[in-house]
């Protein structure tokens, strides 16, 4: 075993992986708000029930342009921001993370404006960051919907494109391309490719991403070897938090190769009220 040493210890060298990777989610962001607004509008849960029972009728369709006359789409995914209230939970993180992990050795971000928005805020709790190397790199952004941006809903989409429904409901959530987007399979293989660059490049450094709901998923079930339907069951029972951390750990000997193993040590930890 080849060890080197730094200020903060003793590193591993011929380990496989970083010895600790922090995963944050963004923070809510405006998208994140009006989601909110409309599971709790009245006009809105009658859209769902009357998608629920005819997606494809003359009065489904009706609602669909109420639904977007009133919740309209203004801008990209990409370029969603976060809200104020963002901003003072990510501050909150910071702290919390000063206080509980050592400084990390590279940041990773999405290519988006929200996850941008997030680390400086988190930078304003835990300073030190602003040393820190920062790397944009977009395999780790959110899924990307295609065309249903155009409506920001998908049973709106799916109320206009009958034919994709039925594609949908044929492959499963899984298997599923949006239309000119990607599928949960896509994120899943450009999340190895990331995964890759953690282990040739990082290998017994600390690790921090900033990045998305549906590739925290998709990371975990690449590291943690899960199927389907446990995938499924956390998205819909145990979805990540708006500014929630998730820890993997190295554990030297483990994996394979017995040069170390990415472990689940937290997942959806938050460290603001």
């Amino acid at each position: 075993m080849t060890l080197a040493m730094r200020d903060s210890g003793i590193v591993v060298l011929d380990q496989k992986w970083p010895s600790e990777v922090i995963v944050l989610r963004h923070g809510l962001t405006t998208h994140n708000v009006r989601s909110q607004e409309k599971r709790e509008d009245s006009f809105y849960n009658s859209f769902k029930a009357q998608f629920e029972k005819s997606p494809h009728s003359r009065v489904t369709l009706a609602m669909s342009r109420k639904v977007v006359s009133r919740w309209p789409t203004n801008e990209s995914d990409r370029s969603t921001q976060i809200v104020q209230e963002a901003i003072q939970n990510a501050v909150a993180t910071g702290v919390g993370l000063s206080k509980t992990h050592e400084l990390p050795d590279v940041i990773y971000i999405s290519n988006y404006a929200r996850t941008r928005q997030t680390l400086d805020a988190v930078m304003s709790g835990w300073p030190e960051l602003r040393g820190v190397k920062v790397v944009v790199d977009d395999r780790i952004r959110e899924q990307e919907h295609g065309l249903c941006l155009l409506v920001g809903d998908w049973r709106v989409f799916f109320a206009r494109n009958p034919e994709q429904y039925a594609l949908r409901k044929l492959e499963g959530r899984f298997d599923y391309r949006w239309p000119q987007g990607e599928s949960v399979y896509d994120v899943k293989e450009r999340l190895r490719s990331f995964q890759g660059t953690l282990s040739r490049e990082h290998a017994g450094q600390r690790v921090l991403l900033v990045t998305h709901h549906l590739t925290i998923l998709a990371l975990r079930m690449n590291l943690e070897r899960f199927d389907e339907e446990e995938f499924l069951r956390l998205d819909e029972e145990e979805k990540p938090l708006n500014c929630s951390v998730t820890v993997y750990a190295s554990v030297p000997g483990g994996g394979k190769s017995g040069k170390g193993k990415l472990e689940l040590q937290d997942y959806n930890v938050c460290h603001y009220n």
